[in-house]
């Protein structure tokens, strides 16, 4: 009995907010799934990366992790708009630390953002896109003059 109350506590909590709009109820509950499986899959990578013994990353990933939990609650919340620029912007400050203080240019992590530009587009549209592509451009310039 007990066990059954925690069951539809969770699916309480993991179900996406109800909107009237159909085609806007569809694209909220993607982008909240979408976030709920970013913020796991970054414990885990945080986790992995603590066994590793790279700070950096353990740091950034933990940044990460608080900011797509505040995501999941603005998003629950009714704010969507801010929880979709939040989400963005949190990975390209990380995924650009992590290659400054990682290996540079040469840094596996600036594979992330052509992910970050599909997650914006999905989220923001195509100007979220665009202007994702500018950021990520904008972040591996960073990345190349520090090196230089």
């Amino acid at each position: 009995m007990k066990s059954s109350r925690i069951l539809s506590r969770v699916r309480q909590i993991t179900s996406p907010p109800i909107f009237a709009n159909d085609a806007r109820k569809r694209r909220e509950a993607t982008i909240t799934y979408l976030v709920i499986i970013l913020a796991g899959t970054a414990i885990i990578l945080a986790f992995s990366a603590f066994f590793l013994q790279s700070i950096t990353t353990v740091v950034g990933l933990t940044i990460e992790v608080l900011v797509l939990l505040v995501a999941i609650f603005l998003a629950y919340r009714g704010g969507y708009f801010l929880a979709s620029l939040f989400v963005p912007i949190s990975l390209f400050a990380v995924i650009t630390c992590v290659a400054y203080f990682g290996q540079g240019i040469h840094d596996i992590a600036l594979f992330g953002f052509p992910m970050i530009i599909i997650l914006a587009g999905l989220m923001q549209g195509r100007s979220g896109a665009l202007t994702a592509a500018l950021a990520g451009s904008l972040g591996v310039a960073f990345v190349y003059l520090a090196e230089i």
